[in-house]
């Protein structure tokens, strides 16, 4: 009995000791790469409240290329980190933005782009 304990125990030793070690990474060029599924919110415009946009799903690649659109409808461009807190997404090669990163987590992603005299539109993404 005491053979199987002490195997038991050196079997869970190694087994803990060469789990992959858990890594957060706090740089946003790292953090925003994977699958998100969000909405966006249009601003209020002419005495209106604010409208929420189409759900959609939007993949970032660590190579800067990104995709959103939902089913069979897809958007491809770029998009680069221009800051700690900013990136630009380019779609058919127009830049879009500059997007103001208002939260990034692990499973959480919110950002923010000022249209002139309009309001604010807002992206909520979640993994």
């Amino acid at each position: 009995m005491r053979r199987i304990i002490i195997a038991a125990l050196i079997g869970w030793v190694l087994v803990a000791g060469c789990q992959r070690k858990s890594f957060t990474s706090t740089d946003p060029k790292e953090m925003i790469v994977g699958q998100w599924t969000g909405t966006y919110t249009n601003p209020p415009m002419d005495n209106r409240p604010p409208e929420p946009g189409m759900e959609f799903d939007f993949h970032f690649a660590a190579d800067g290329k990104f995709r959103m659109g939902k089913r069979k409808v897809w958007v491809d461009g770029t998009y680069q980190i221009t800051g700690p807190k900013s990136f630009v997404l380019n779609i058919r090669s127009m830049p879009a933005g500059p997007y103001e990163i208002v939260e990034l987590s692990s499973d959480r992603l919110v950002f923010e782009r000022k249209l002139s005299s309009e309001g604010v539109q807002r992206t909520e993404l979640r993994r």
